[in-house]
């Protein structure tokens, strides 16, 4: 019996690449492996059987239903949570997405750190120690110096435009939300602990980075680049420094080749900060008036914490910042299992689970309409024309939807697209194929 992989991308920016990489991996053992928009993946389980769902984490009376529910009965499913490291100190997101049911549902379950193991192995009754792992997670692991070319072209094509820059990742989604607040508490009003006290802090951070962006950019001999998460909307930005020439608001690329390039990245309490670490960047954590009930842990702790303006000038005047300390040492390992190797971890798992399952499930083949695709892509594009796109679903989702962006990102990873290889075909507007 074949299976297939499914693999459901939300944020293009961050996810694509190594989704990409991890399906190159699972080709190579001869599955089939589909990877495109959640919606997509969403269809496909009524058009392809058996198969291997890749959870990307829990929602609370969403995923049950919606998913879990559906996978069982048409093959397994496998939880890599895109969440699933960055935490506060109580541990409160882990567990908010890892529920009980998850554990009953979930054939596999792959954790970044031991920290998190520990956790959920203490607080779950149900914890299985034969289907729960350690693994870190892909998107880390493409950080490691052997793949660091993936993002040559791309830092190169940055640095020559901004030359030296200081890097400011944003995290203030609460404050300034694409959609705006209603949209806020009907999204995130159940399950984001304490919305309204997220929204106020989100609001203090937001007014606390814009004015040391403008002491930056009044102060140093440096190009500002800001990189809005996905959820805001960068008009506000732009309106603020429309006086700053040398101010540059983007949301191009993924975050690593803007690290890559970079002088030093500036941010809150920001996840970006975990890459930066990892890929031997100073991150500086500007955090006055800091609440570690608001805020994430690890952040903070693997990058240097500064509290005034003028220690943040200090710091960029300083030359070979990048001095990891034991404490952020043992975060990075602890908390996102750095010397693994997760692909491997991942695929090795997966392959076993297969080859030792006894399990039955109808067969049923996918049935591609090169027709039928092409004309539902057509007509997507016209209801784009006519009626406008969700701005905030082209943030998330646009790289996925860039065919040649895909492709060539795909013969990047696959050795440029060496003939012993697998191959990536586009079945319709973002879901695409890789199999050997």
């Amino acid at each position: 019996m074949k299976y297939s992989i499914l693999l459901p991308v939300e944020t293009s920016s961050r996810e694509l690449i190594y989704k990409l990489f991890l399906a190159k991996k699972f080709a190579l053992h001869n599955f089939d492996v589909f990877i495109g928009s959640k919606k997509n993946i969403w269809e496909m389980f009524d058009e392809i059987q058996p198969f291997i769902y890749f959870d990307k984490g829990y929602h609370e009376n969403i995923s049950e239903n919606s998913i879990y529910k559906k996978v069982k009965d048409r093959g397994f499913l496998i939880n890599l949570d895109e969440e699933g490291g960055v935490d506060f100190s109580d541990f409160h997101t882990l567990n908010r997405r890892f529920p009980k049911l998850l554990f009953d549902y979930s054939n596999i379950i792959f954790l970044w750190g031991k920290q998190q193991y520990n956790f959920l192995k203490k607080n779950r009754n149900n914890f299985d120690e034969n289907k729960v792992f350690v693994s870190g997670h892909p998107r880390f692991e493409l950080l490691k110096d052997k793949y660091c070319y993936l993002y040559q072209n791309e830092v190169k094509t940055i640095k020559n435009k901004f030359r030296k820059f200081i890097l400011i990742n944003s995290n203030t989604k609460y404050a300034n939300h694409i959609n705006g607040e209603e949209f806020l508490y009907l999204n995130y009003g159940h399950r984001v602990k304490s919305l309204k006290s997220r929204i106020d802090y989100d609001i203090m951070k937001f007014n606390v980075m814009n004015s040391l962006i403008k002491t930056l950019a009044s102060e140093l001999d440096y190009n500002i680049v800001i990189r809005p998460h996905p959820e805001e909307k960068i008009q506000t930005y732009m309106g603020l420094f429309s006086d700053y020439k040398n101010v540059h608001t983007l949301y191009e690329y993924n975050a690593i080749p803007w690290i890559l390039a970079c002088e030093a990245l500036i941010h809150y309490d920001c996840t970006t900060a975990v890459e930066a670490f990892f890929l031997g960047k100073t991150a500086i954590a500007y955090a006055p008036n800091i609440n570690m009930d608001l805020s994430p842990v690890q952040p903070l702790d693997i990058s240097v914490k500064v509290g005034s303006e003028s220690d943040v000038l200090k710091l960029i005047k300083q030359n070979d910042l990048f001095n990891p300390t034991s404490i952020q040492k043992q975060v990075a390992e602890e908390f996102f299992s750095w010397e693994l190797h997760s692909n491997d971890i991942i695929v090795e798992e997966v392959v076993k689970m297969v080859k030792s399952s006894n399990q039955q499930f109808k067969e049923k083949e996918y049935r591609y309409s090169f027709l039928l695709n092409t004309l539902m892509d057509a007509l997507r594009v016209l209801k784009q024309s006519v009626l406008g796109g969700n701005e905030l679903g082209k943030n998330k989702i646009g790289l996925l939807a860039d065919k040649k962006y895909v492709l060539d990102l795909f013969e990047k990873i696959n050795d440029n697209g060496n003939e012993s290889y697998p191959k990536i075909k586009k079945i319709k507007n973002e879901l695409y194929l890789i199999s050997n």
